[in-house]
């Protein structure tokens, strides 16, 4: 299996797994970001080719703190996912921008899943599956991908997850790369989404009524796992565009039952409280963050963000997150890949305060080289 995998490895993936592990990410600076910006949305908006609500998140965004401290990889991160969108529309961005954040992971010689790549195969999959094309892939790519599904669906059901998927399965919004089991759809994002919710239900007490906040979403993954979850939780996502405006578009489909608050500029919480507090999922940007009330949210989220942050930011979101919530879950990368600040962050130097007492801190197995945190405040 392994001789055929590697001849089907294509060079796409080879470059993807460099870069996610080269201290020499590329970034731009908000100077530069600025002027792409001014000249790509005025063309946009005169062909009448983009969304009004991606429009009003960017440029609220360029006016705040956050876009001045936002590191260079970030920046450069959401100019070419915006122009992914506009190419080829929200309705595939599993296919292009979801695709690219998992790719790496999609080869026998990743490190992110070398732990469990040479686990016996117990889950049964029509061998049909394995040589499923996928749109905007191709053929090498998609044998890539959906082995490496397989992989983490065994390493699930080896480790008792499989009753999640019971619950739920990969929404179609977004045309995902899934493999199909037992008639559901089956997506790595997903896969990945039960093992931190697994993680966070362990160790935290999600009674009725429990409120999440999660920094740096993305496509909302997490958000639609754990409403499926728990019944009558809330939820806040706070984030940058595009993924901002991503995970509102993919989690308001999801959820055409709840009640939504969708993103809008305001300047206190009073402007927005009742509509706030009525809502069962929220979307906001990080500038907005400052602007929630002490202790508000029962558990703030930041899974696979923090590394590519500045350590100015991380510190920052950490006083935010002890002063609204009870409860922290964070996963980073046990060592800090992105060249974001003089002195990288790994699993011993994130700034947890003296008043927080440890739930769970510990080495994860996928993705092997991150690490899982849990604090009390």
């Amino acid at each position: 299996m392994k001789v055929l995998l590697k001849k089907l490895l294509p060079p796409i993936l080879l470059e993807i797994k460099r870069k996610m592990f080269s201290k020499n990410v590329p970034n731009i600076s908000p100077e530069k970001f600025l002027k792409w910006w001014a000249q790509y949305s005025s063309l946009l908006i005169r062909e009448n080719n983009i969304s009004r609500d991606l429009t009003g998140m960017v440029n609220h965004f360029i006016t705040t703190d956050t876009f001045l401290n936002a590191s260079g990889y970030w920046l450069y991160l959401c100019r070419n996912h915006i122009k992914l969108l506009i190419t080829h529309g929200v309705e595939n961005f599993k296919q292009n921008i979801e695709k690219n954040h998992y790719w790496g992971e999609a080869s026998i010689d990743s490190r992110l899943i070398e732990t469990i790549i040479n686990n016996p195969v117990h889950v049964v999959i029509d061998t049909q599956m394995i040589f499923k094309q996928h749109d905007h892939c191709s053929i090498a790519e998609s044998v890539q991908h959906n082995i490496a599904n397989v992989i983490l669906l065994n390493y699930i059901f080896d480790n008792q997850l499989e009753g999640y998927l019971q619950l739920m399965e990969e929404p179609k919004f977004g045309n995902p790369i899934t493999i199909r089991y037992n008639n559901k759809n089956i997506s790595f994002a997903l896969l990945n989404s039960i093992i931190e919710v697994d993680v966070i239900l362990k160790n935290i007490e999600c009674n009725e009524g429990h409120s999440f906040l999660e920094l740096g979403a993305g496509s909302g993954r997490t958000c639609i796992a754990m409403c499926k979850a728990k019944e009558n939780v809330k939820y806040v996502i706070c984030d940058i565009p595009p993924a901002l405006y991503i995970s509102q578009e993919n989690v308001s489909r999801e959820f055409p039952e709840k009640d939504i608050f969708r993103f809008r500029v305001f300047e206190s919480f009073d402007d927005i409280k009742d509509d706030f507090l009525a809502a069962d999922i929220r979307f906001i940007t990080p500038d907005q963050l400052e602007l929630i009330p002490d202790k508000l949210i029962s558990t703030s989220i930041a899974i696979d963000c923090l590394h590519e942050m500045t350590n100015e930011s991380v510190v920052a979101y950490f006083e935010q997150f002890n002063r609204i919530s009870d409860t922290l879950y964070f996963k980073s990368q046990v060592k800090q890949w992105a060249d974001t600040s003089r002195k990288s962050l790994d699993i011993d130097t994130y700034p947890i305060r003296d008043n927080w007492s440890k739930i769970l801190h510990e080495r994860s197995v996928i993705p092997n080289d991150y690490f899982n945190a849990i604090y009390k405040m």
